[in-house]
Order: C-alpha cells, then sequence, then structure tokens
C-alpha cells in the first residue's frame, strides 16, 4: 500500500513536504520545484505512518514540520529512515515571516512546504538522543524546584497574613525549620498566634518541600551519573578514533606516538592487545641515534644568540669598572 498518490510519486525534479504536525492526525503537502501544489493528504500522527511516509522519500526531497512536542522523534525517524532533507524550523519565526489570517492545518502545512523551497524557513538544531535524554532531565529538576520555590513562597505569603514577624537568616534551614515546627504546634507566645488552618498549610507545604529535595537529590545524582557516563563514552570513542588508521596519511608528515599506527605499520590497533602507544617506536640504532644528536646539536645551535655562536664564550675574569666583557676564543685541543 502507498502512502501518496501517483501524481506525487511519478513527480520528476524536487519535490517539497510540508508537515502540519497535530496530537492525533497530521497534515502533509506536496509541492513540486515551481510551487504548484500536487497533493495534500490527511493522516494519522503514528509511527507506522511516518514509517510509510519515510519510505517514499527519495534524493533531493526536502521535508519540513515546525517543533512542537514530538517533532524531534519525528525528524529524527524520517532522517534515519529516508535520504531526504529534515527541516525542523522555528514556529516563532516562521509566524513572523508568514502570518496568515485563515489558519488551519493545510495552509499551514503549504506555507511550511512554500517555505522550504524557496529557502526562508528558519531552521533549529537537532540535538542527538543523548542530549535530549539529558535535556529532559534538567527540564524535570528546573520543575522541580520552580516548585519548591513557590511552596517557600507560599510559607512566607502565610506568615505575612497573619501579622507573624520572624527574625531567622534562613526560615528553611536548621534554626528556621524548628522556629516553623513550633509555629505549627502553636507553642510560640512570644509571636502572633496563626489560625488552625493556616498552621495545617504550613506543615503540608514543609512536607511537600521535604519530598522535592528528595526528589531532587535523586534527579541531580542521576544526572551526574549519565553525564559521567556520556564523558567515558566520548573519550572512548576519540581514543578509537586516534588509533584507527588513516591510509591517505603519509608516514613522514605523522608526528606523536601514534605515527606508526597512522603510517600503517600497525594495520589494526584495536584488535590487537599489544598495540600500544608507548610502544609505537621500535629501538633506535646506533646510526639514528648519532643522527639524533646532530640535529638536536645543530637546534640549539640556531636558537642560541649571536655573540655565542661559533663557539665563543665569555671570559671568566670580571672586567674592570668601564671596560667591556672581553670574548675569547676556545683554546685549541
Amino acid at each position: 500500500m502507498t502512502f501518496f498518490s501517483k501524481e506525487t510519486r511519478h513527480l520528476t525534479g524536487e519535490r517539497y513536504f510540508g508537515i502540519d504536525l497535530a496530537k492525533r492526525e497530521s497534515q502533509v503537502a506536496v509541492l513540486d520545484a515551481n510551487g504548484v501544489q500536487i497533493e495534500s493528504k490527511r493522516f494519522a500522527t503514528t509511527r507506522e505512518s511516518f514509517l510509510a511516509l519515510a519510505a517514499e522519500f527519495r534524493i533531493g526531497d526536502v521535508a519540513a514540520l515546525e517543533v512542537t512536542t514530538n517533532s524531534t522523534s519525528i525528524a529524527r525517524l524520517l532522517r534515519d529512515n529516508s535520504p531526504a532533507r529534515v527541516i525542523v524550523s522555528n514556529p516563532i519565526k516562521t509566524k513572523v515571516i508568514a502570518q496568515a489570517k485563515i489558519k488551519t492545518d493545510k495552509i499551514d502545512a503549504r506555507v511550511l512546504a512554500e517555505l522550504a523551497r524557496v529557502g526562508y524557513l528558519p531552521e533549529v538544531w537537532l540535538p542527538d538522543e543523548d542530549t535530549e535524554a539529558l535535556r529532559q532531565f534538567i527540564t524535570d529538576r528546573t520543575s522541580l524546584v520552580r516548585r519548591r520555590t513557590e511552596c517557600k513562597n507560599t510559607i512566607h505569603s502565610v506568615l505575612h497574613r497573619n501579622l507573624v514577624r520572624q527574625e531567622k537568616t534562613d526560615l528553611f534551614g536548621a534554626t528556621g525549620r524548628r522556629w516553623l515546627e513550633s509555629v505549627i504546634r502553636g507553642v510560640t507566645p512570644a509571636t502572633t498566634p496563626v489560625a488552625e488552618l493556616d498552621r495545617m498549610r504550613i506543615g503540608s507545604l514543609l512536607n511537600e518541600i521535604d519530598r522535592i529535595d528528595a526528589l531532587v537529590a535523586d534527579l541531580e545524582s542521576v544526572i551526574a551519573s549519565y553525564v559521567a557516563l556520556l564523558r567515558r563514552c566520548a573519550l572512548d570513542l576519540s581514543i578509537r578514533r586516534l588509533l584507527t588508521q588513516r591510509p591517505h596519511h603519509k608516514a613522514r608528515t605523522c608526528r606523536g606516538p601514534l605515527a606508526h599506527y597512522r603510517s600503517g605499520r600497525v594495520s589494526s590497533p584495536l584488535s590487537r592487545a599489544d598495540a600500544c602507544p608507548l610502544h609505537a617506536y621500535p629501538a633506535k640504532t646506533q646510526p639514528q641515534r648519532r643522527r639524533c644528536r646532530r640535529r638536536t646539536q645543530a637546534r640549539r645551535a640556531r636558537s642560541s644568540p649571536a655573540h655565542t655562536r661559533g663557539r665563543l664564550h665569555l671570559s671568566p675574569s670580571t672586567p674592570h669598572a668601564g671596560e667591556a666583557c672581553p670574548l675569547a676564543l676556545p683554546r685549541s685541543p
């Protein structure tokens, strides 16, 4: 069963697809290279439908969709299962570029396809799966912290409404919590009495803060473990890329401890247990050591000051006042 009509499948040249995403049903519009609409279709927002849509994409096709809740998953699904170029646009900037008085799913899909055809669609960066998962963790932590701040502000509001003056530096620290517990129990004669319902509300808010603190601590430990795992995987990948053989590099242009791997002397460094960068260079012979010594001496001579070249050296005798330091030729052997 095909997804598009016969006209869309047999259309030659570039094709532009504008996809207006929705929770239950989505709309797709197909334009040719001249901007003529070939087809407009409504389909269910399911994984099977998008797989069928991706199966009919070909090289040169452009699919455009706006950022929404499930747009990242759908864009990644289309990119992984089709050769088409997938553009995820910023809906705020798209609205500024193409403002329409009549807004329907068909018109939105047509506008996306038209903007993609003329190259005016503001594209956003699509993160990978690991970055997207880490973003979700950070978003959950942000929501919890905001809810905790809201609870603390509510407690301040309840105390202020009851004309209760507190002089604690940190109301939610150790001393402040003990003072709040005494307010809840109603055993603070030095302060204005608080209504029973407000005391019950303060107690429930404190319990909510304790619960959120535990959730934030657990979430932060998960985030730290996830970041450590990502860093370790990235480090392993970087090491593997460094150790991977690159035949297009010449041996004389390679420098560093991985030169023998890149020059082809070690065919597969990851498959050999004895292939280690510390043992990449073989032991130098006597002529090689002499050549290295000559190069070192020549390099030191070039980097030495001008008055010390030609084996000239300063005389050990101390000059008199107003006299220049005499230069003495080296003694003949």
